[in-house]
């Protein structure tokens, strides 16, 4: 029994140790990434719209011309680019992005860095089940 214990107490502090070392890092779509920032205009917490725009911001200042060059959007779909106030730019597809699907932006930096930032735009509003089901038995009172 002694020993059992003093295998999950190791394991357990062996855990911690990584754990500690380690850190969980989560990612936000809000952060800087390599000193750009790409955030949709329209969206809620299942994605995207599918209209939506796209502000790009930048630590360094780039011309519209520059940006026009170095970002596109994966599946040849062309961008409308065009300069807004303070440094950032708007982008916005030229048709309609599909619902459900994932987009990709690719930015390739003049120093040859690429960045992306992936996607995903928001499903037609559908009912995808039903509690309880029809004429079924045994259901919980408290099920719904």
């Amino acid at each position: 029994m002694k020993r059992i214990l003093a295998v999950i107490l190791a394991v357990a502090l062996i855990a911690a140790i990584f754990w500690a070392v380690n850190p969980v890092t989560p990612a936000y779509a809000e952060e800087y990434r390599s000193g750009f920032l790409l955030m949709p205009t329209r969206y809620d917490s299942t994605g995207i719209y599918t209209d939506t725009g796209f502000t790009l911001k930048a630590a360094k200042s780039y011309t519209l011309e520059q940006i026009k060059e170095m970002l596109h959007l994966l599946g040849d779909i062309p961008l409308i680019i065009t300069q807004g106030k303070n440094g950032e730019f708007l982008i916005v597809p030229e048709k309609e992005l599909n619902a459900n699907s994932l987009y990709t932006f690719v930015l390739t930096t003049p120093e040859k860095e690429t960045v992306t930032w992936t996607f995903q735009t928001c499903r037609n509003f559908s009912i995808l089940g039903t509690l309880p089901a029809n004429q079924s038995s045994y259901v919980p009172v408290n099920s719904g």
